[in-house]
């Protein structure tokens, strides 16, 4: 993977501050961070479709996620 300019030169002065630490192989994929949020998504649409407390139903989701649920 090449490197991503902007801000390069502050995630530089981080690691060599060690006030952030560089991953690389699995750790840095963050592949597994995206499947467990998509799976949060998921079930928050579950329980917003089916929860008869819930006024407004499946809209009132959308609203606080619109670009997951689009």
């Amino acid at each position: 993977m090449g490197r991503w300019e902007p801000g390069a030169a502050d995630i530089e002065q981080a690691l060599t501050r060690r006030t952030l630490q560089a991953t690389t192989g699995a750790a840095a994929d963050g592949e597994s961070l995206l499947i467990k949020a998509e799976r949060t998504i998921t079930t928050a649409q579950d329980i917003a479709e089916s929860d008869p407390d819930d006024d407004e139903g499946p809209g009132a989701l959308r609203q606080v996620l619109p670009d997951q649920t689009a």
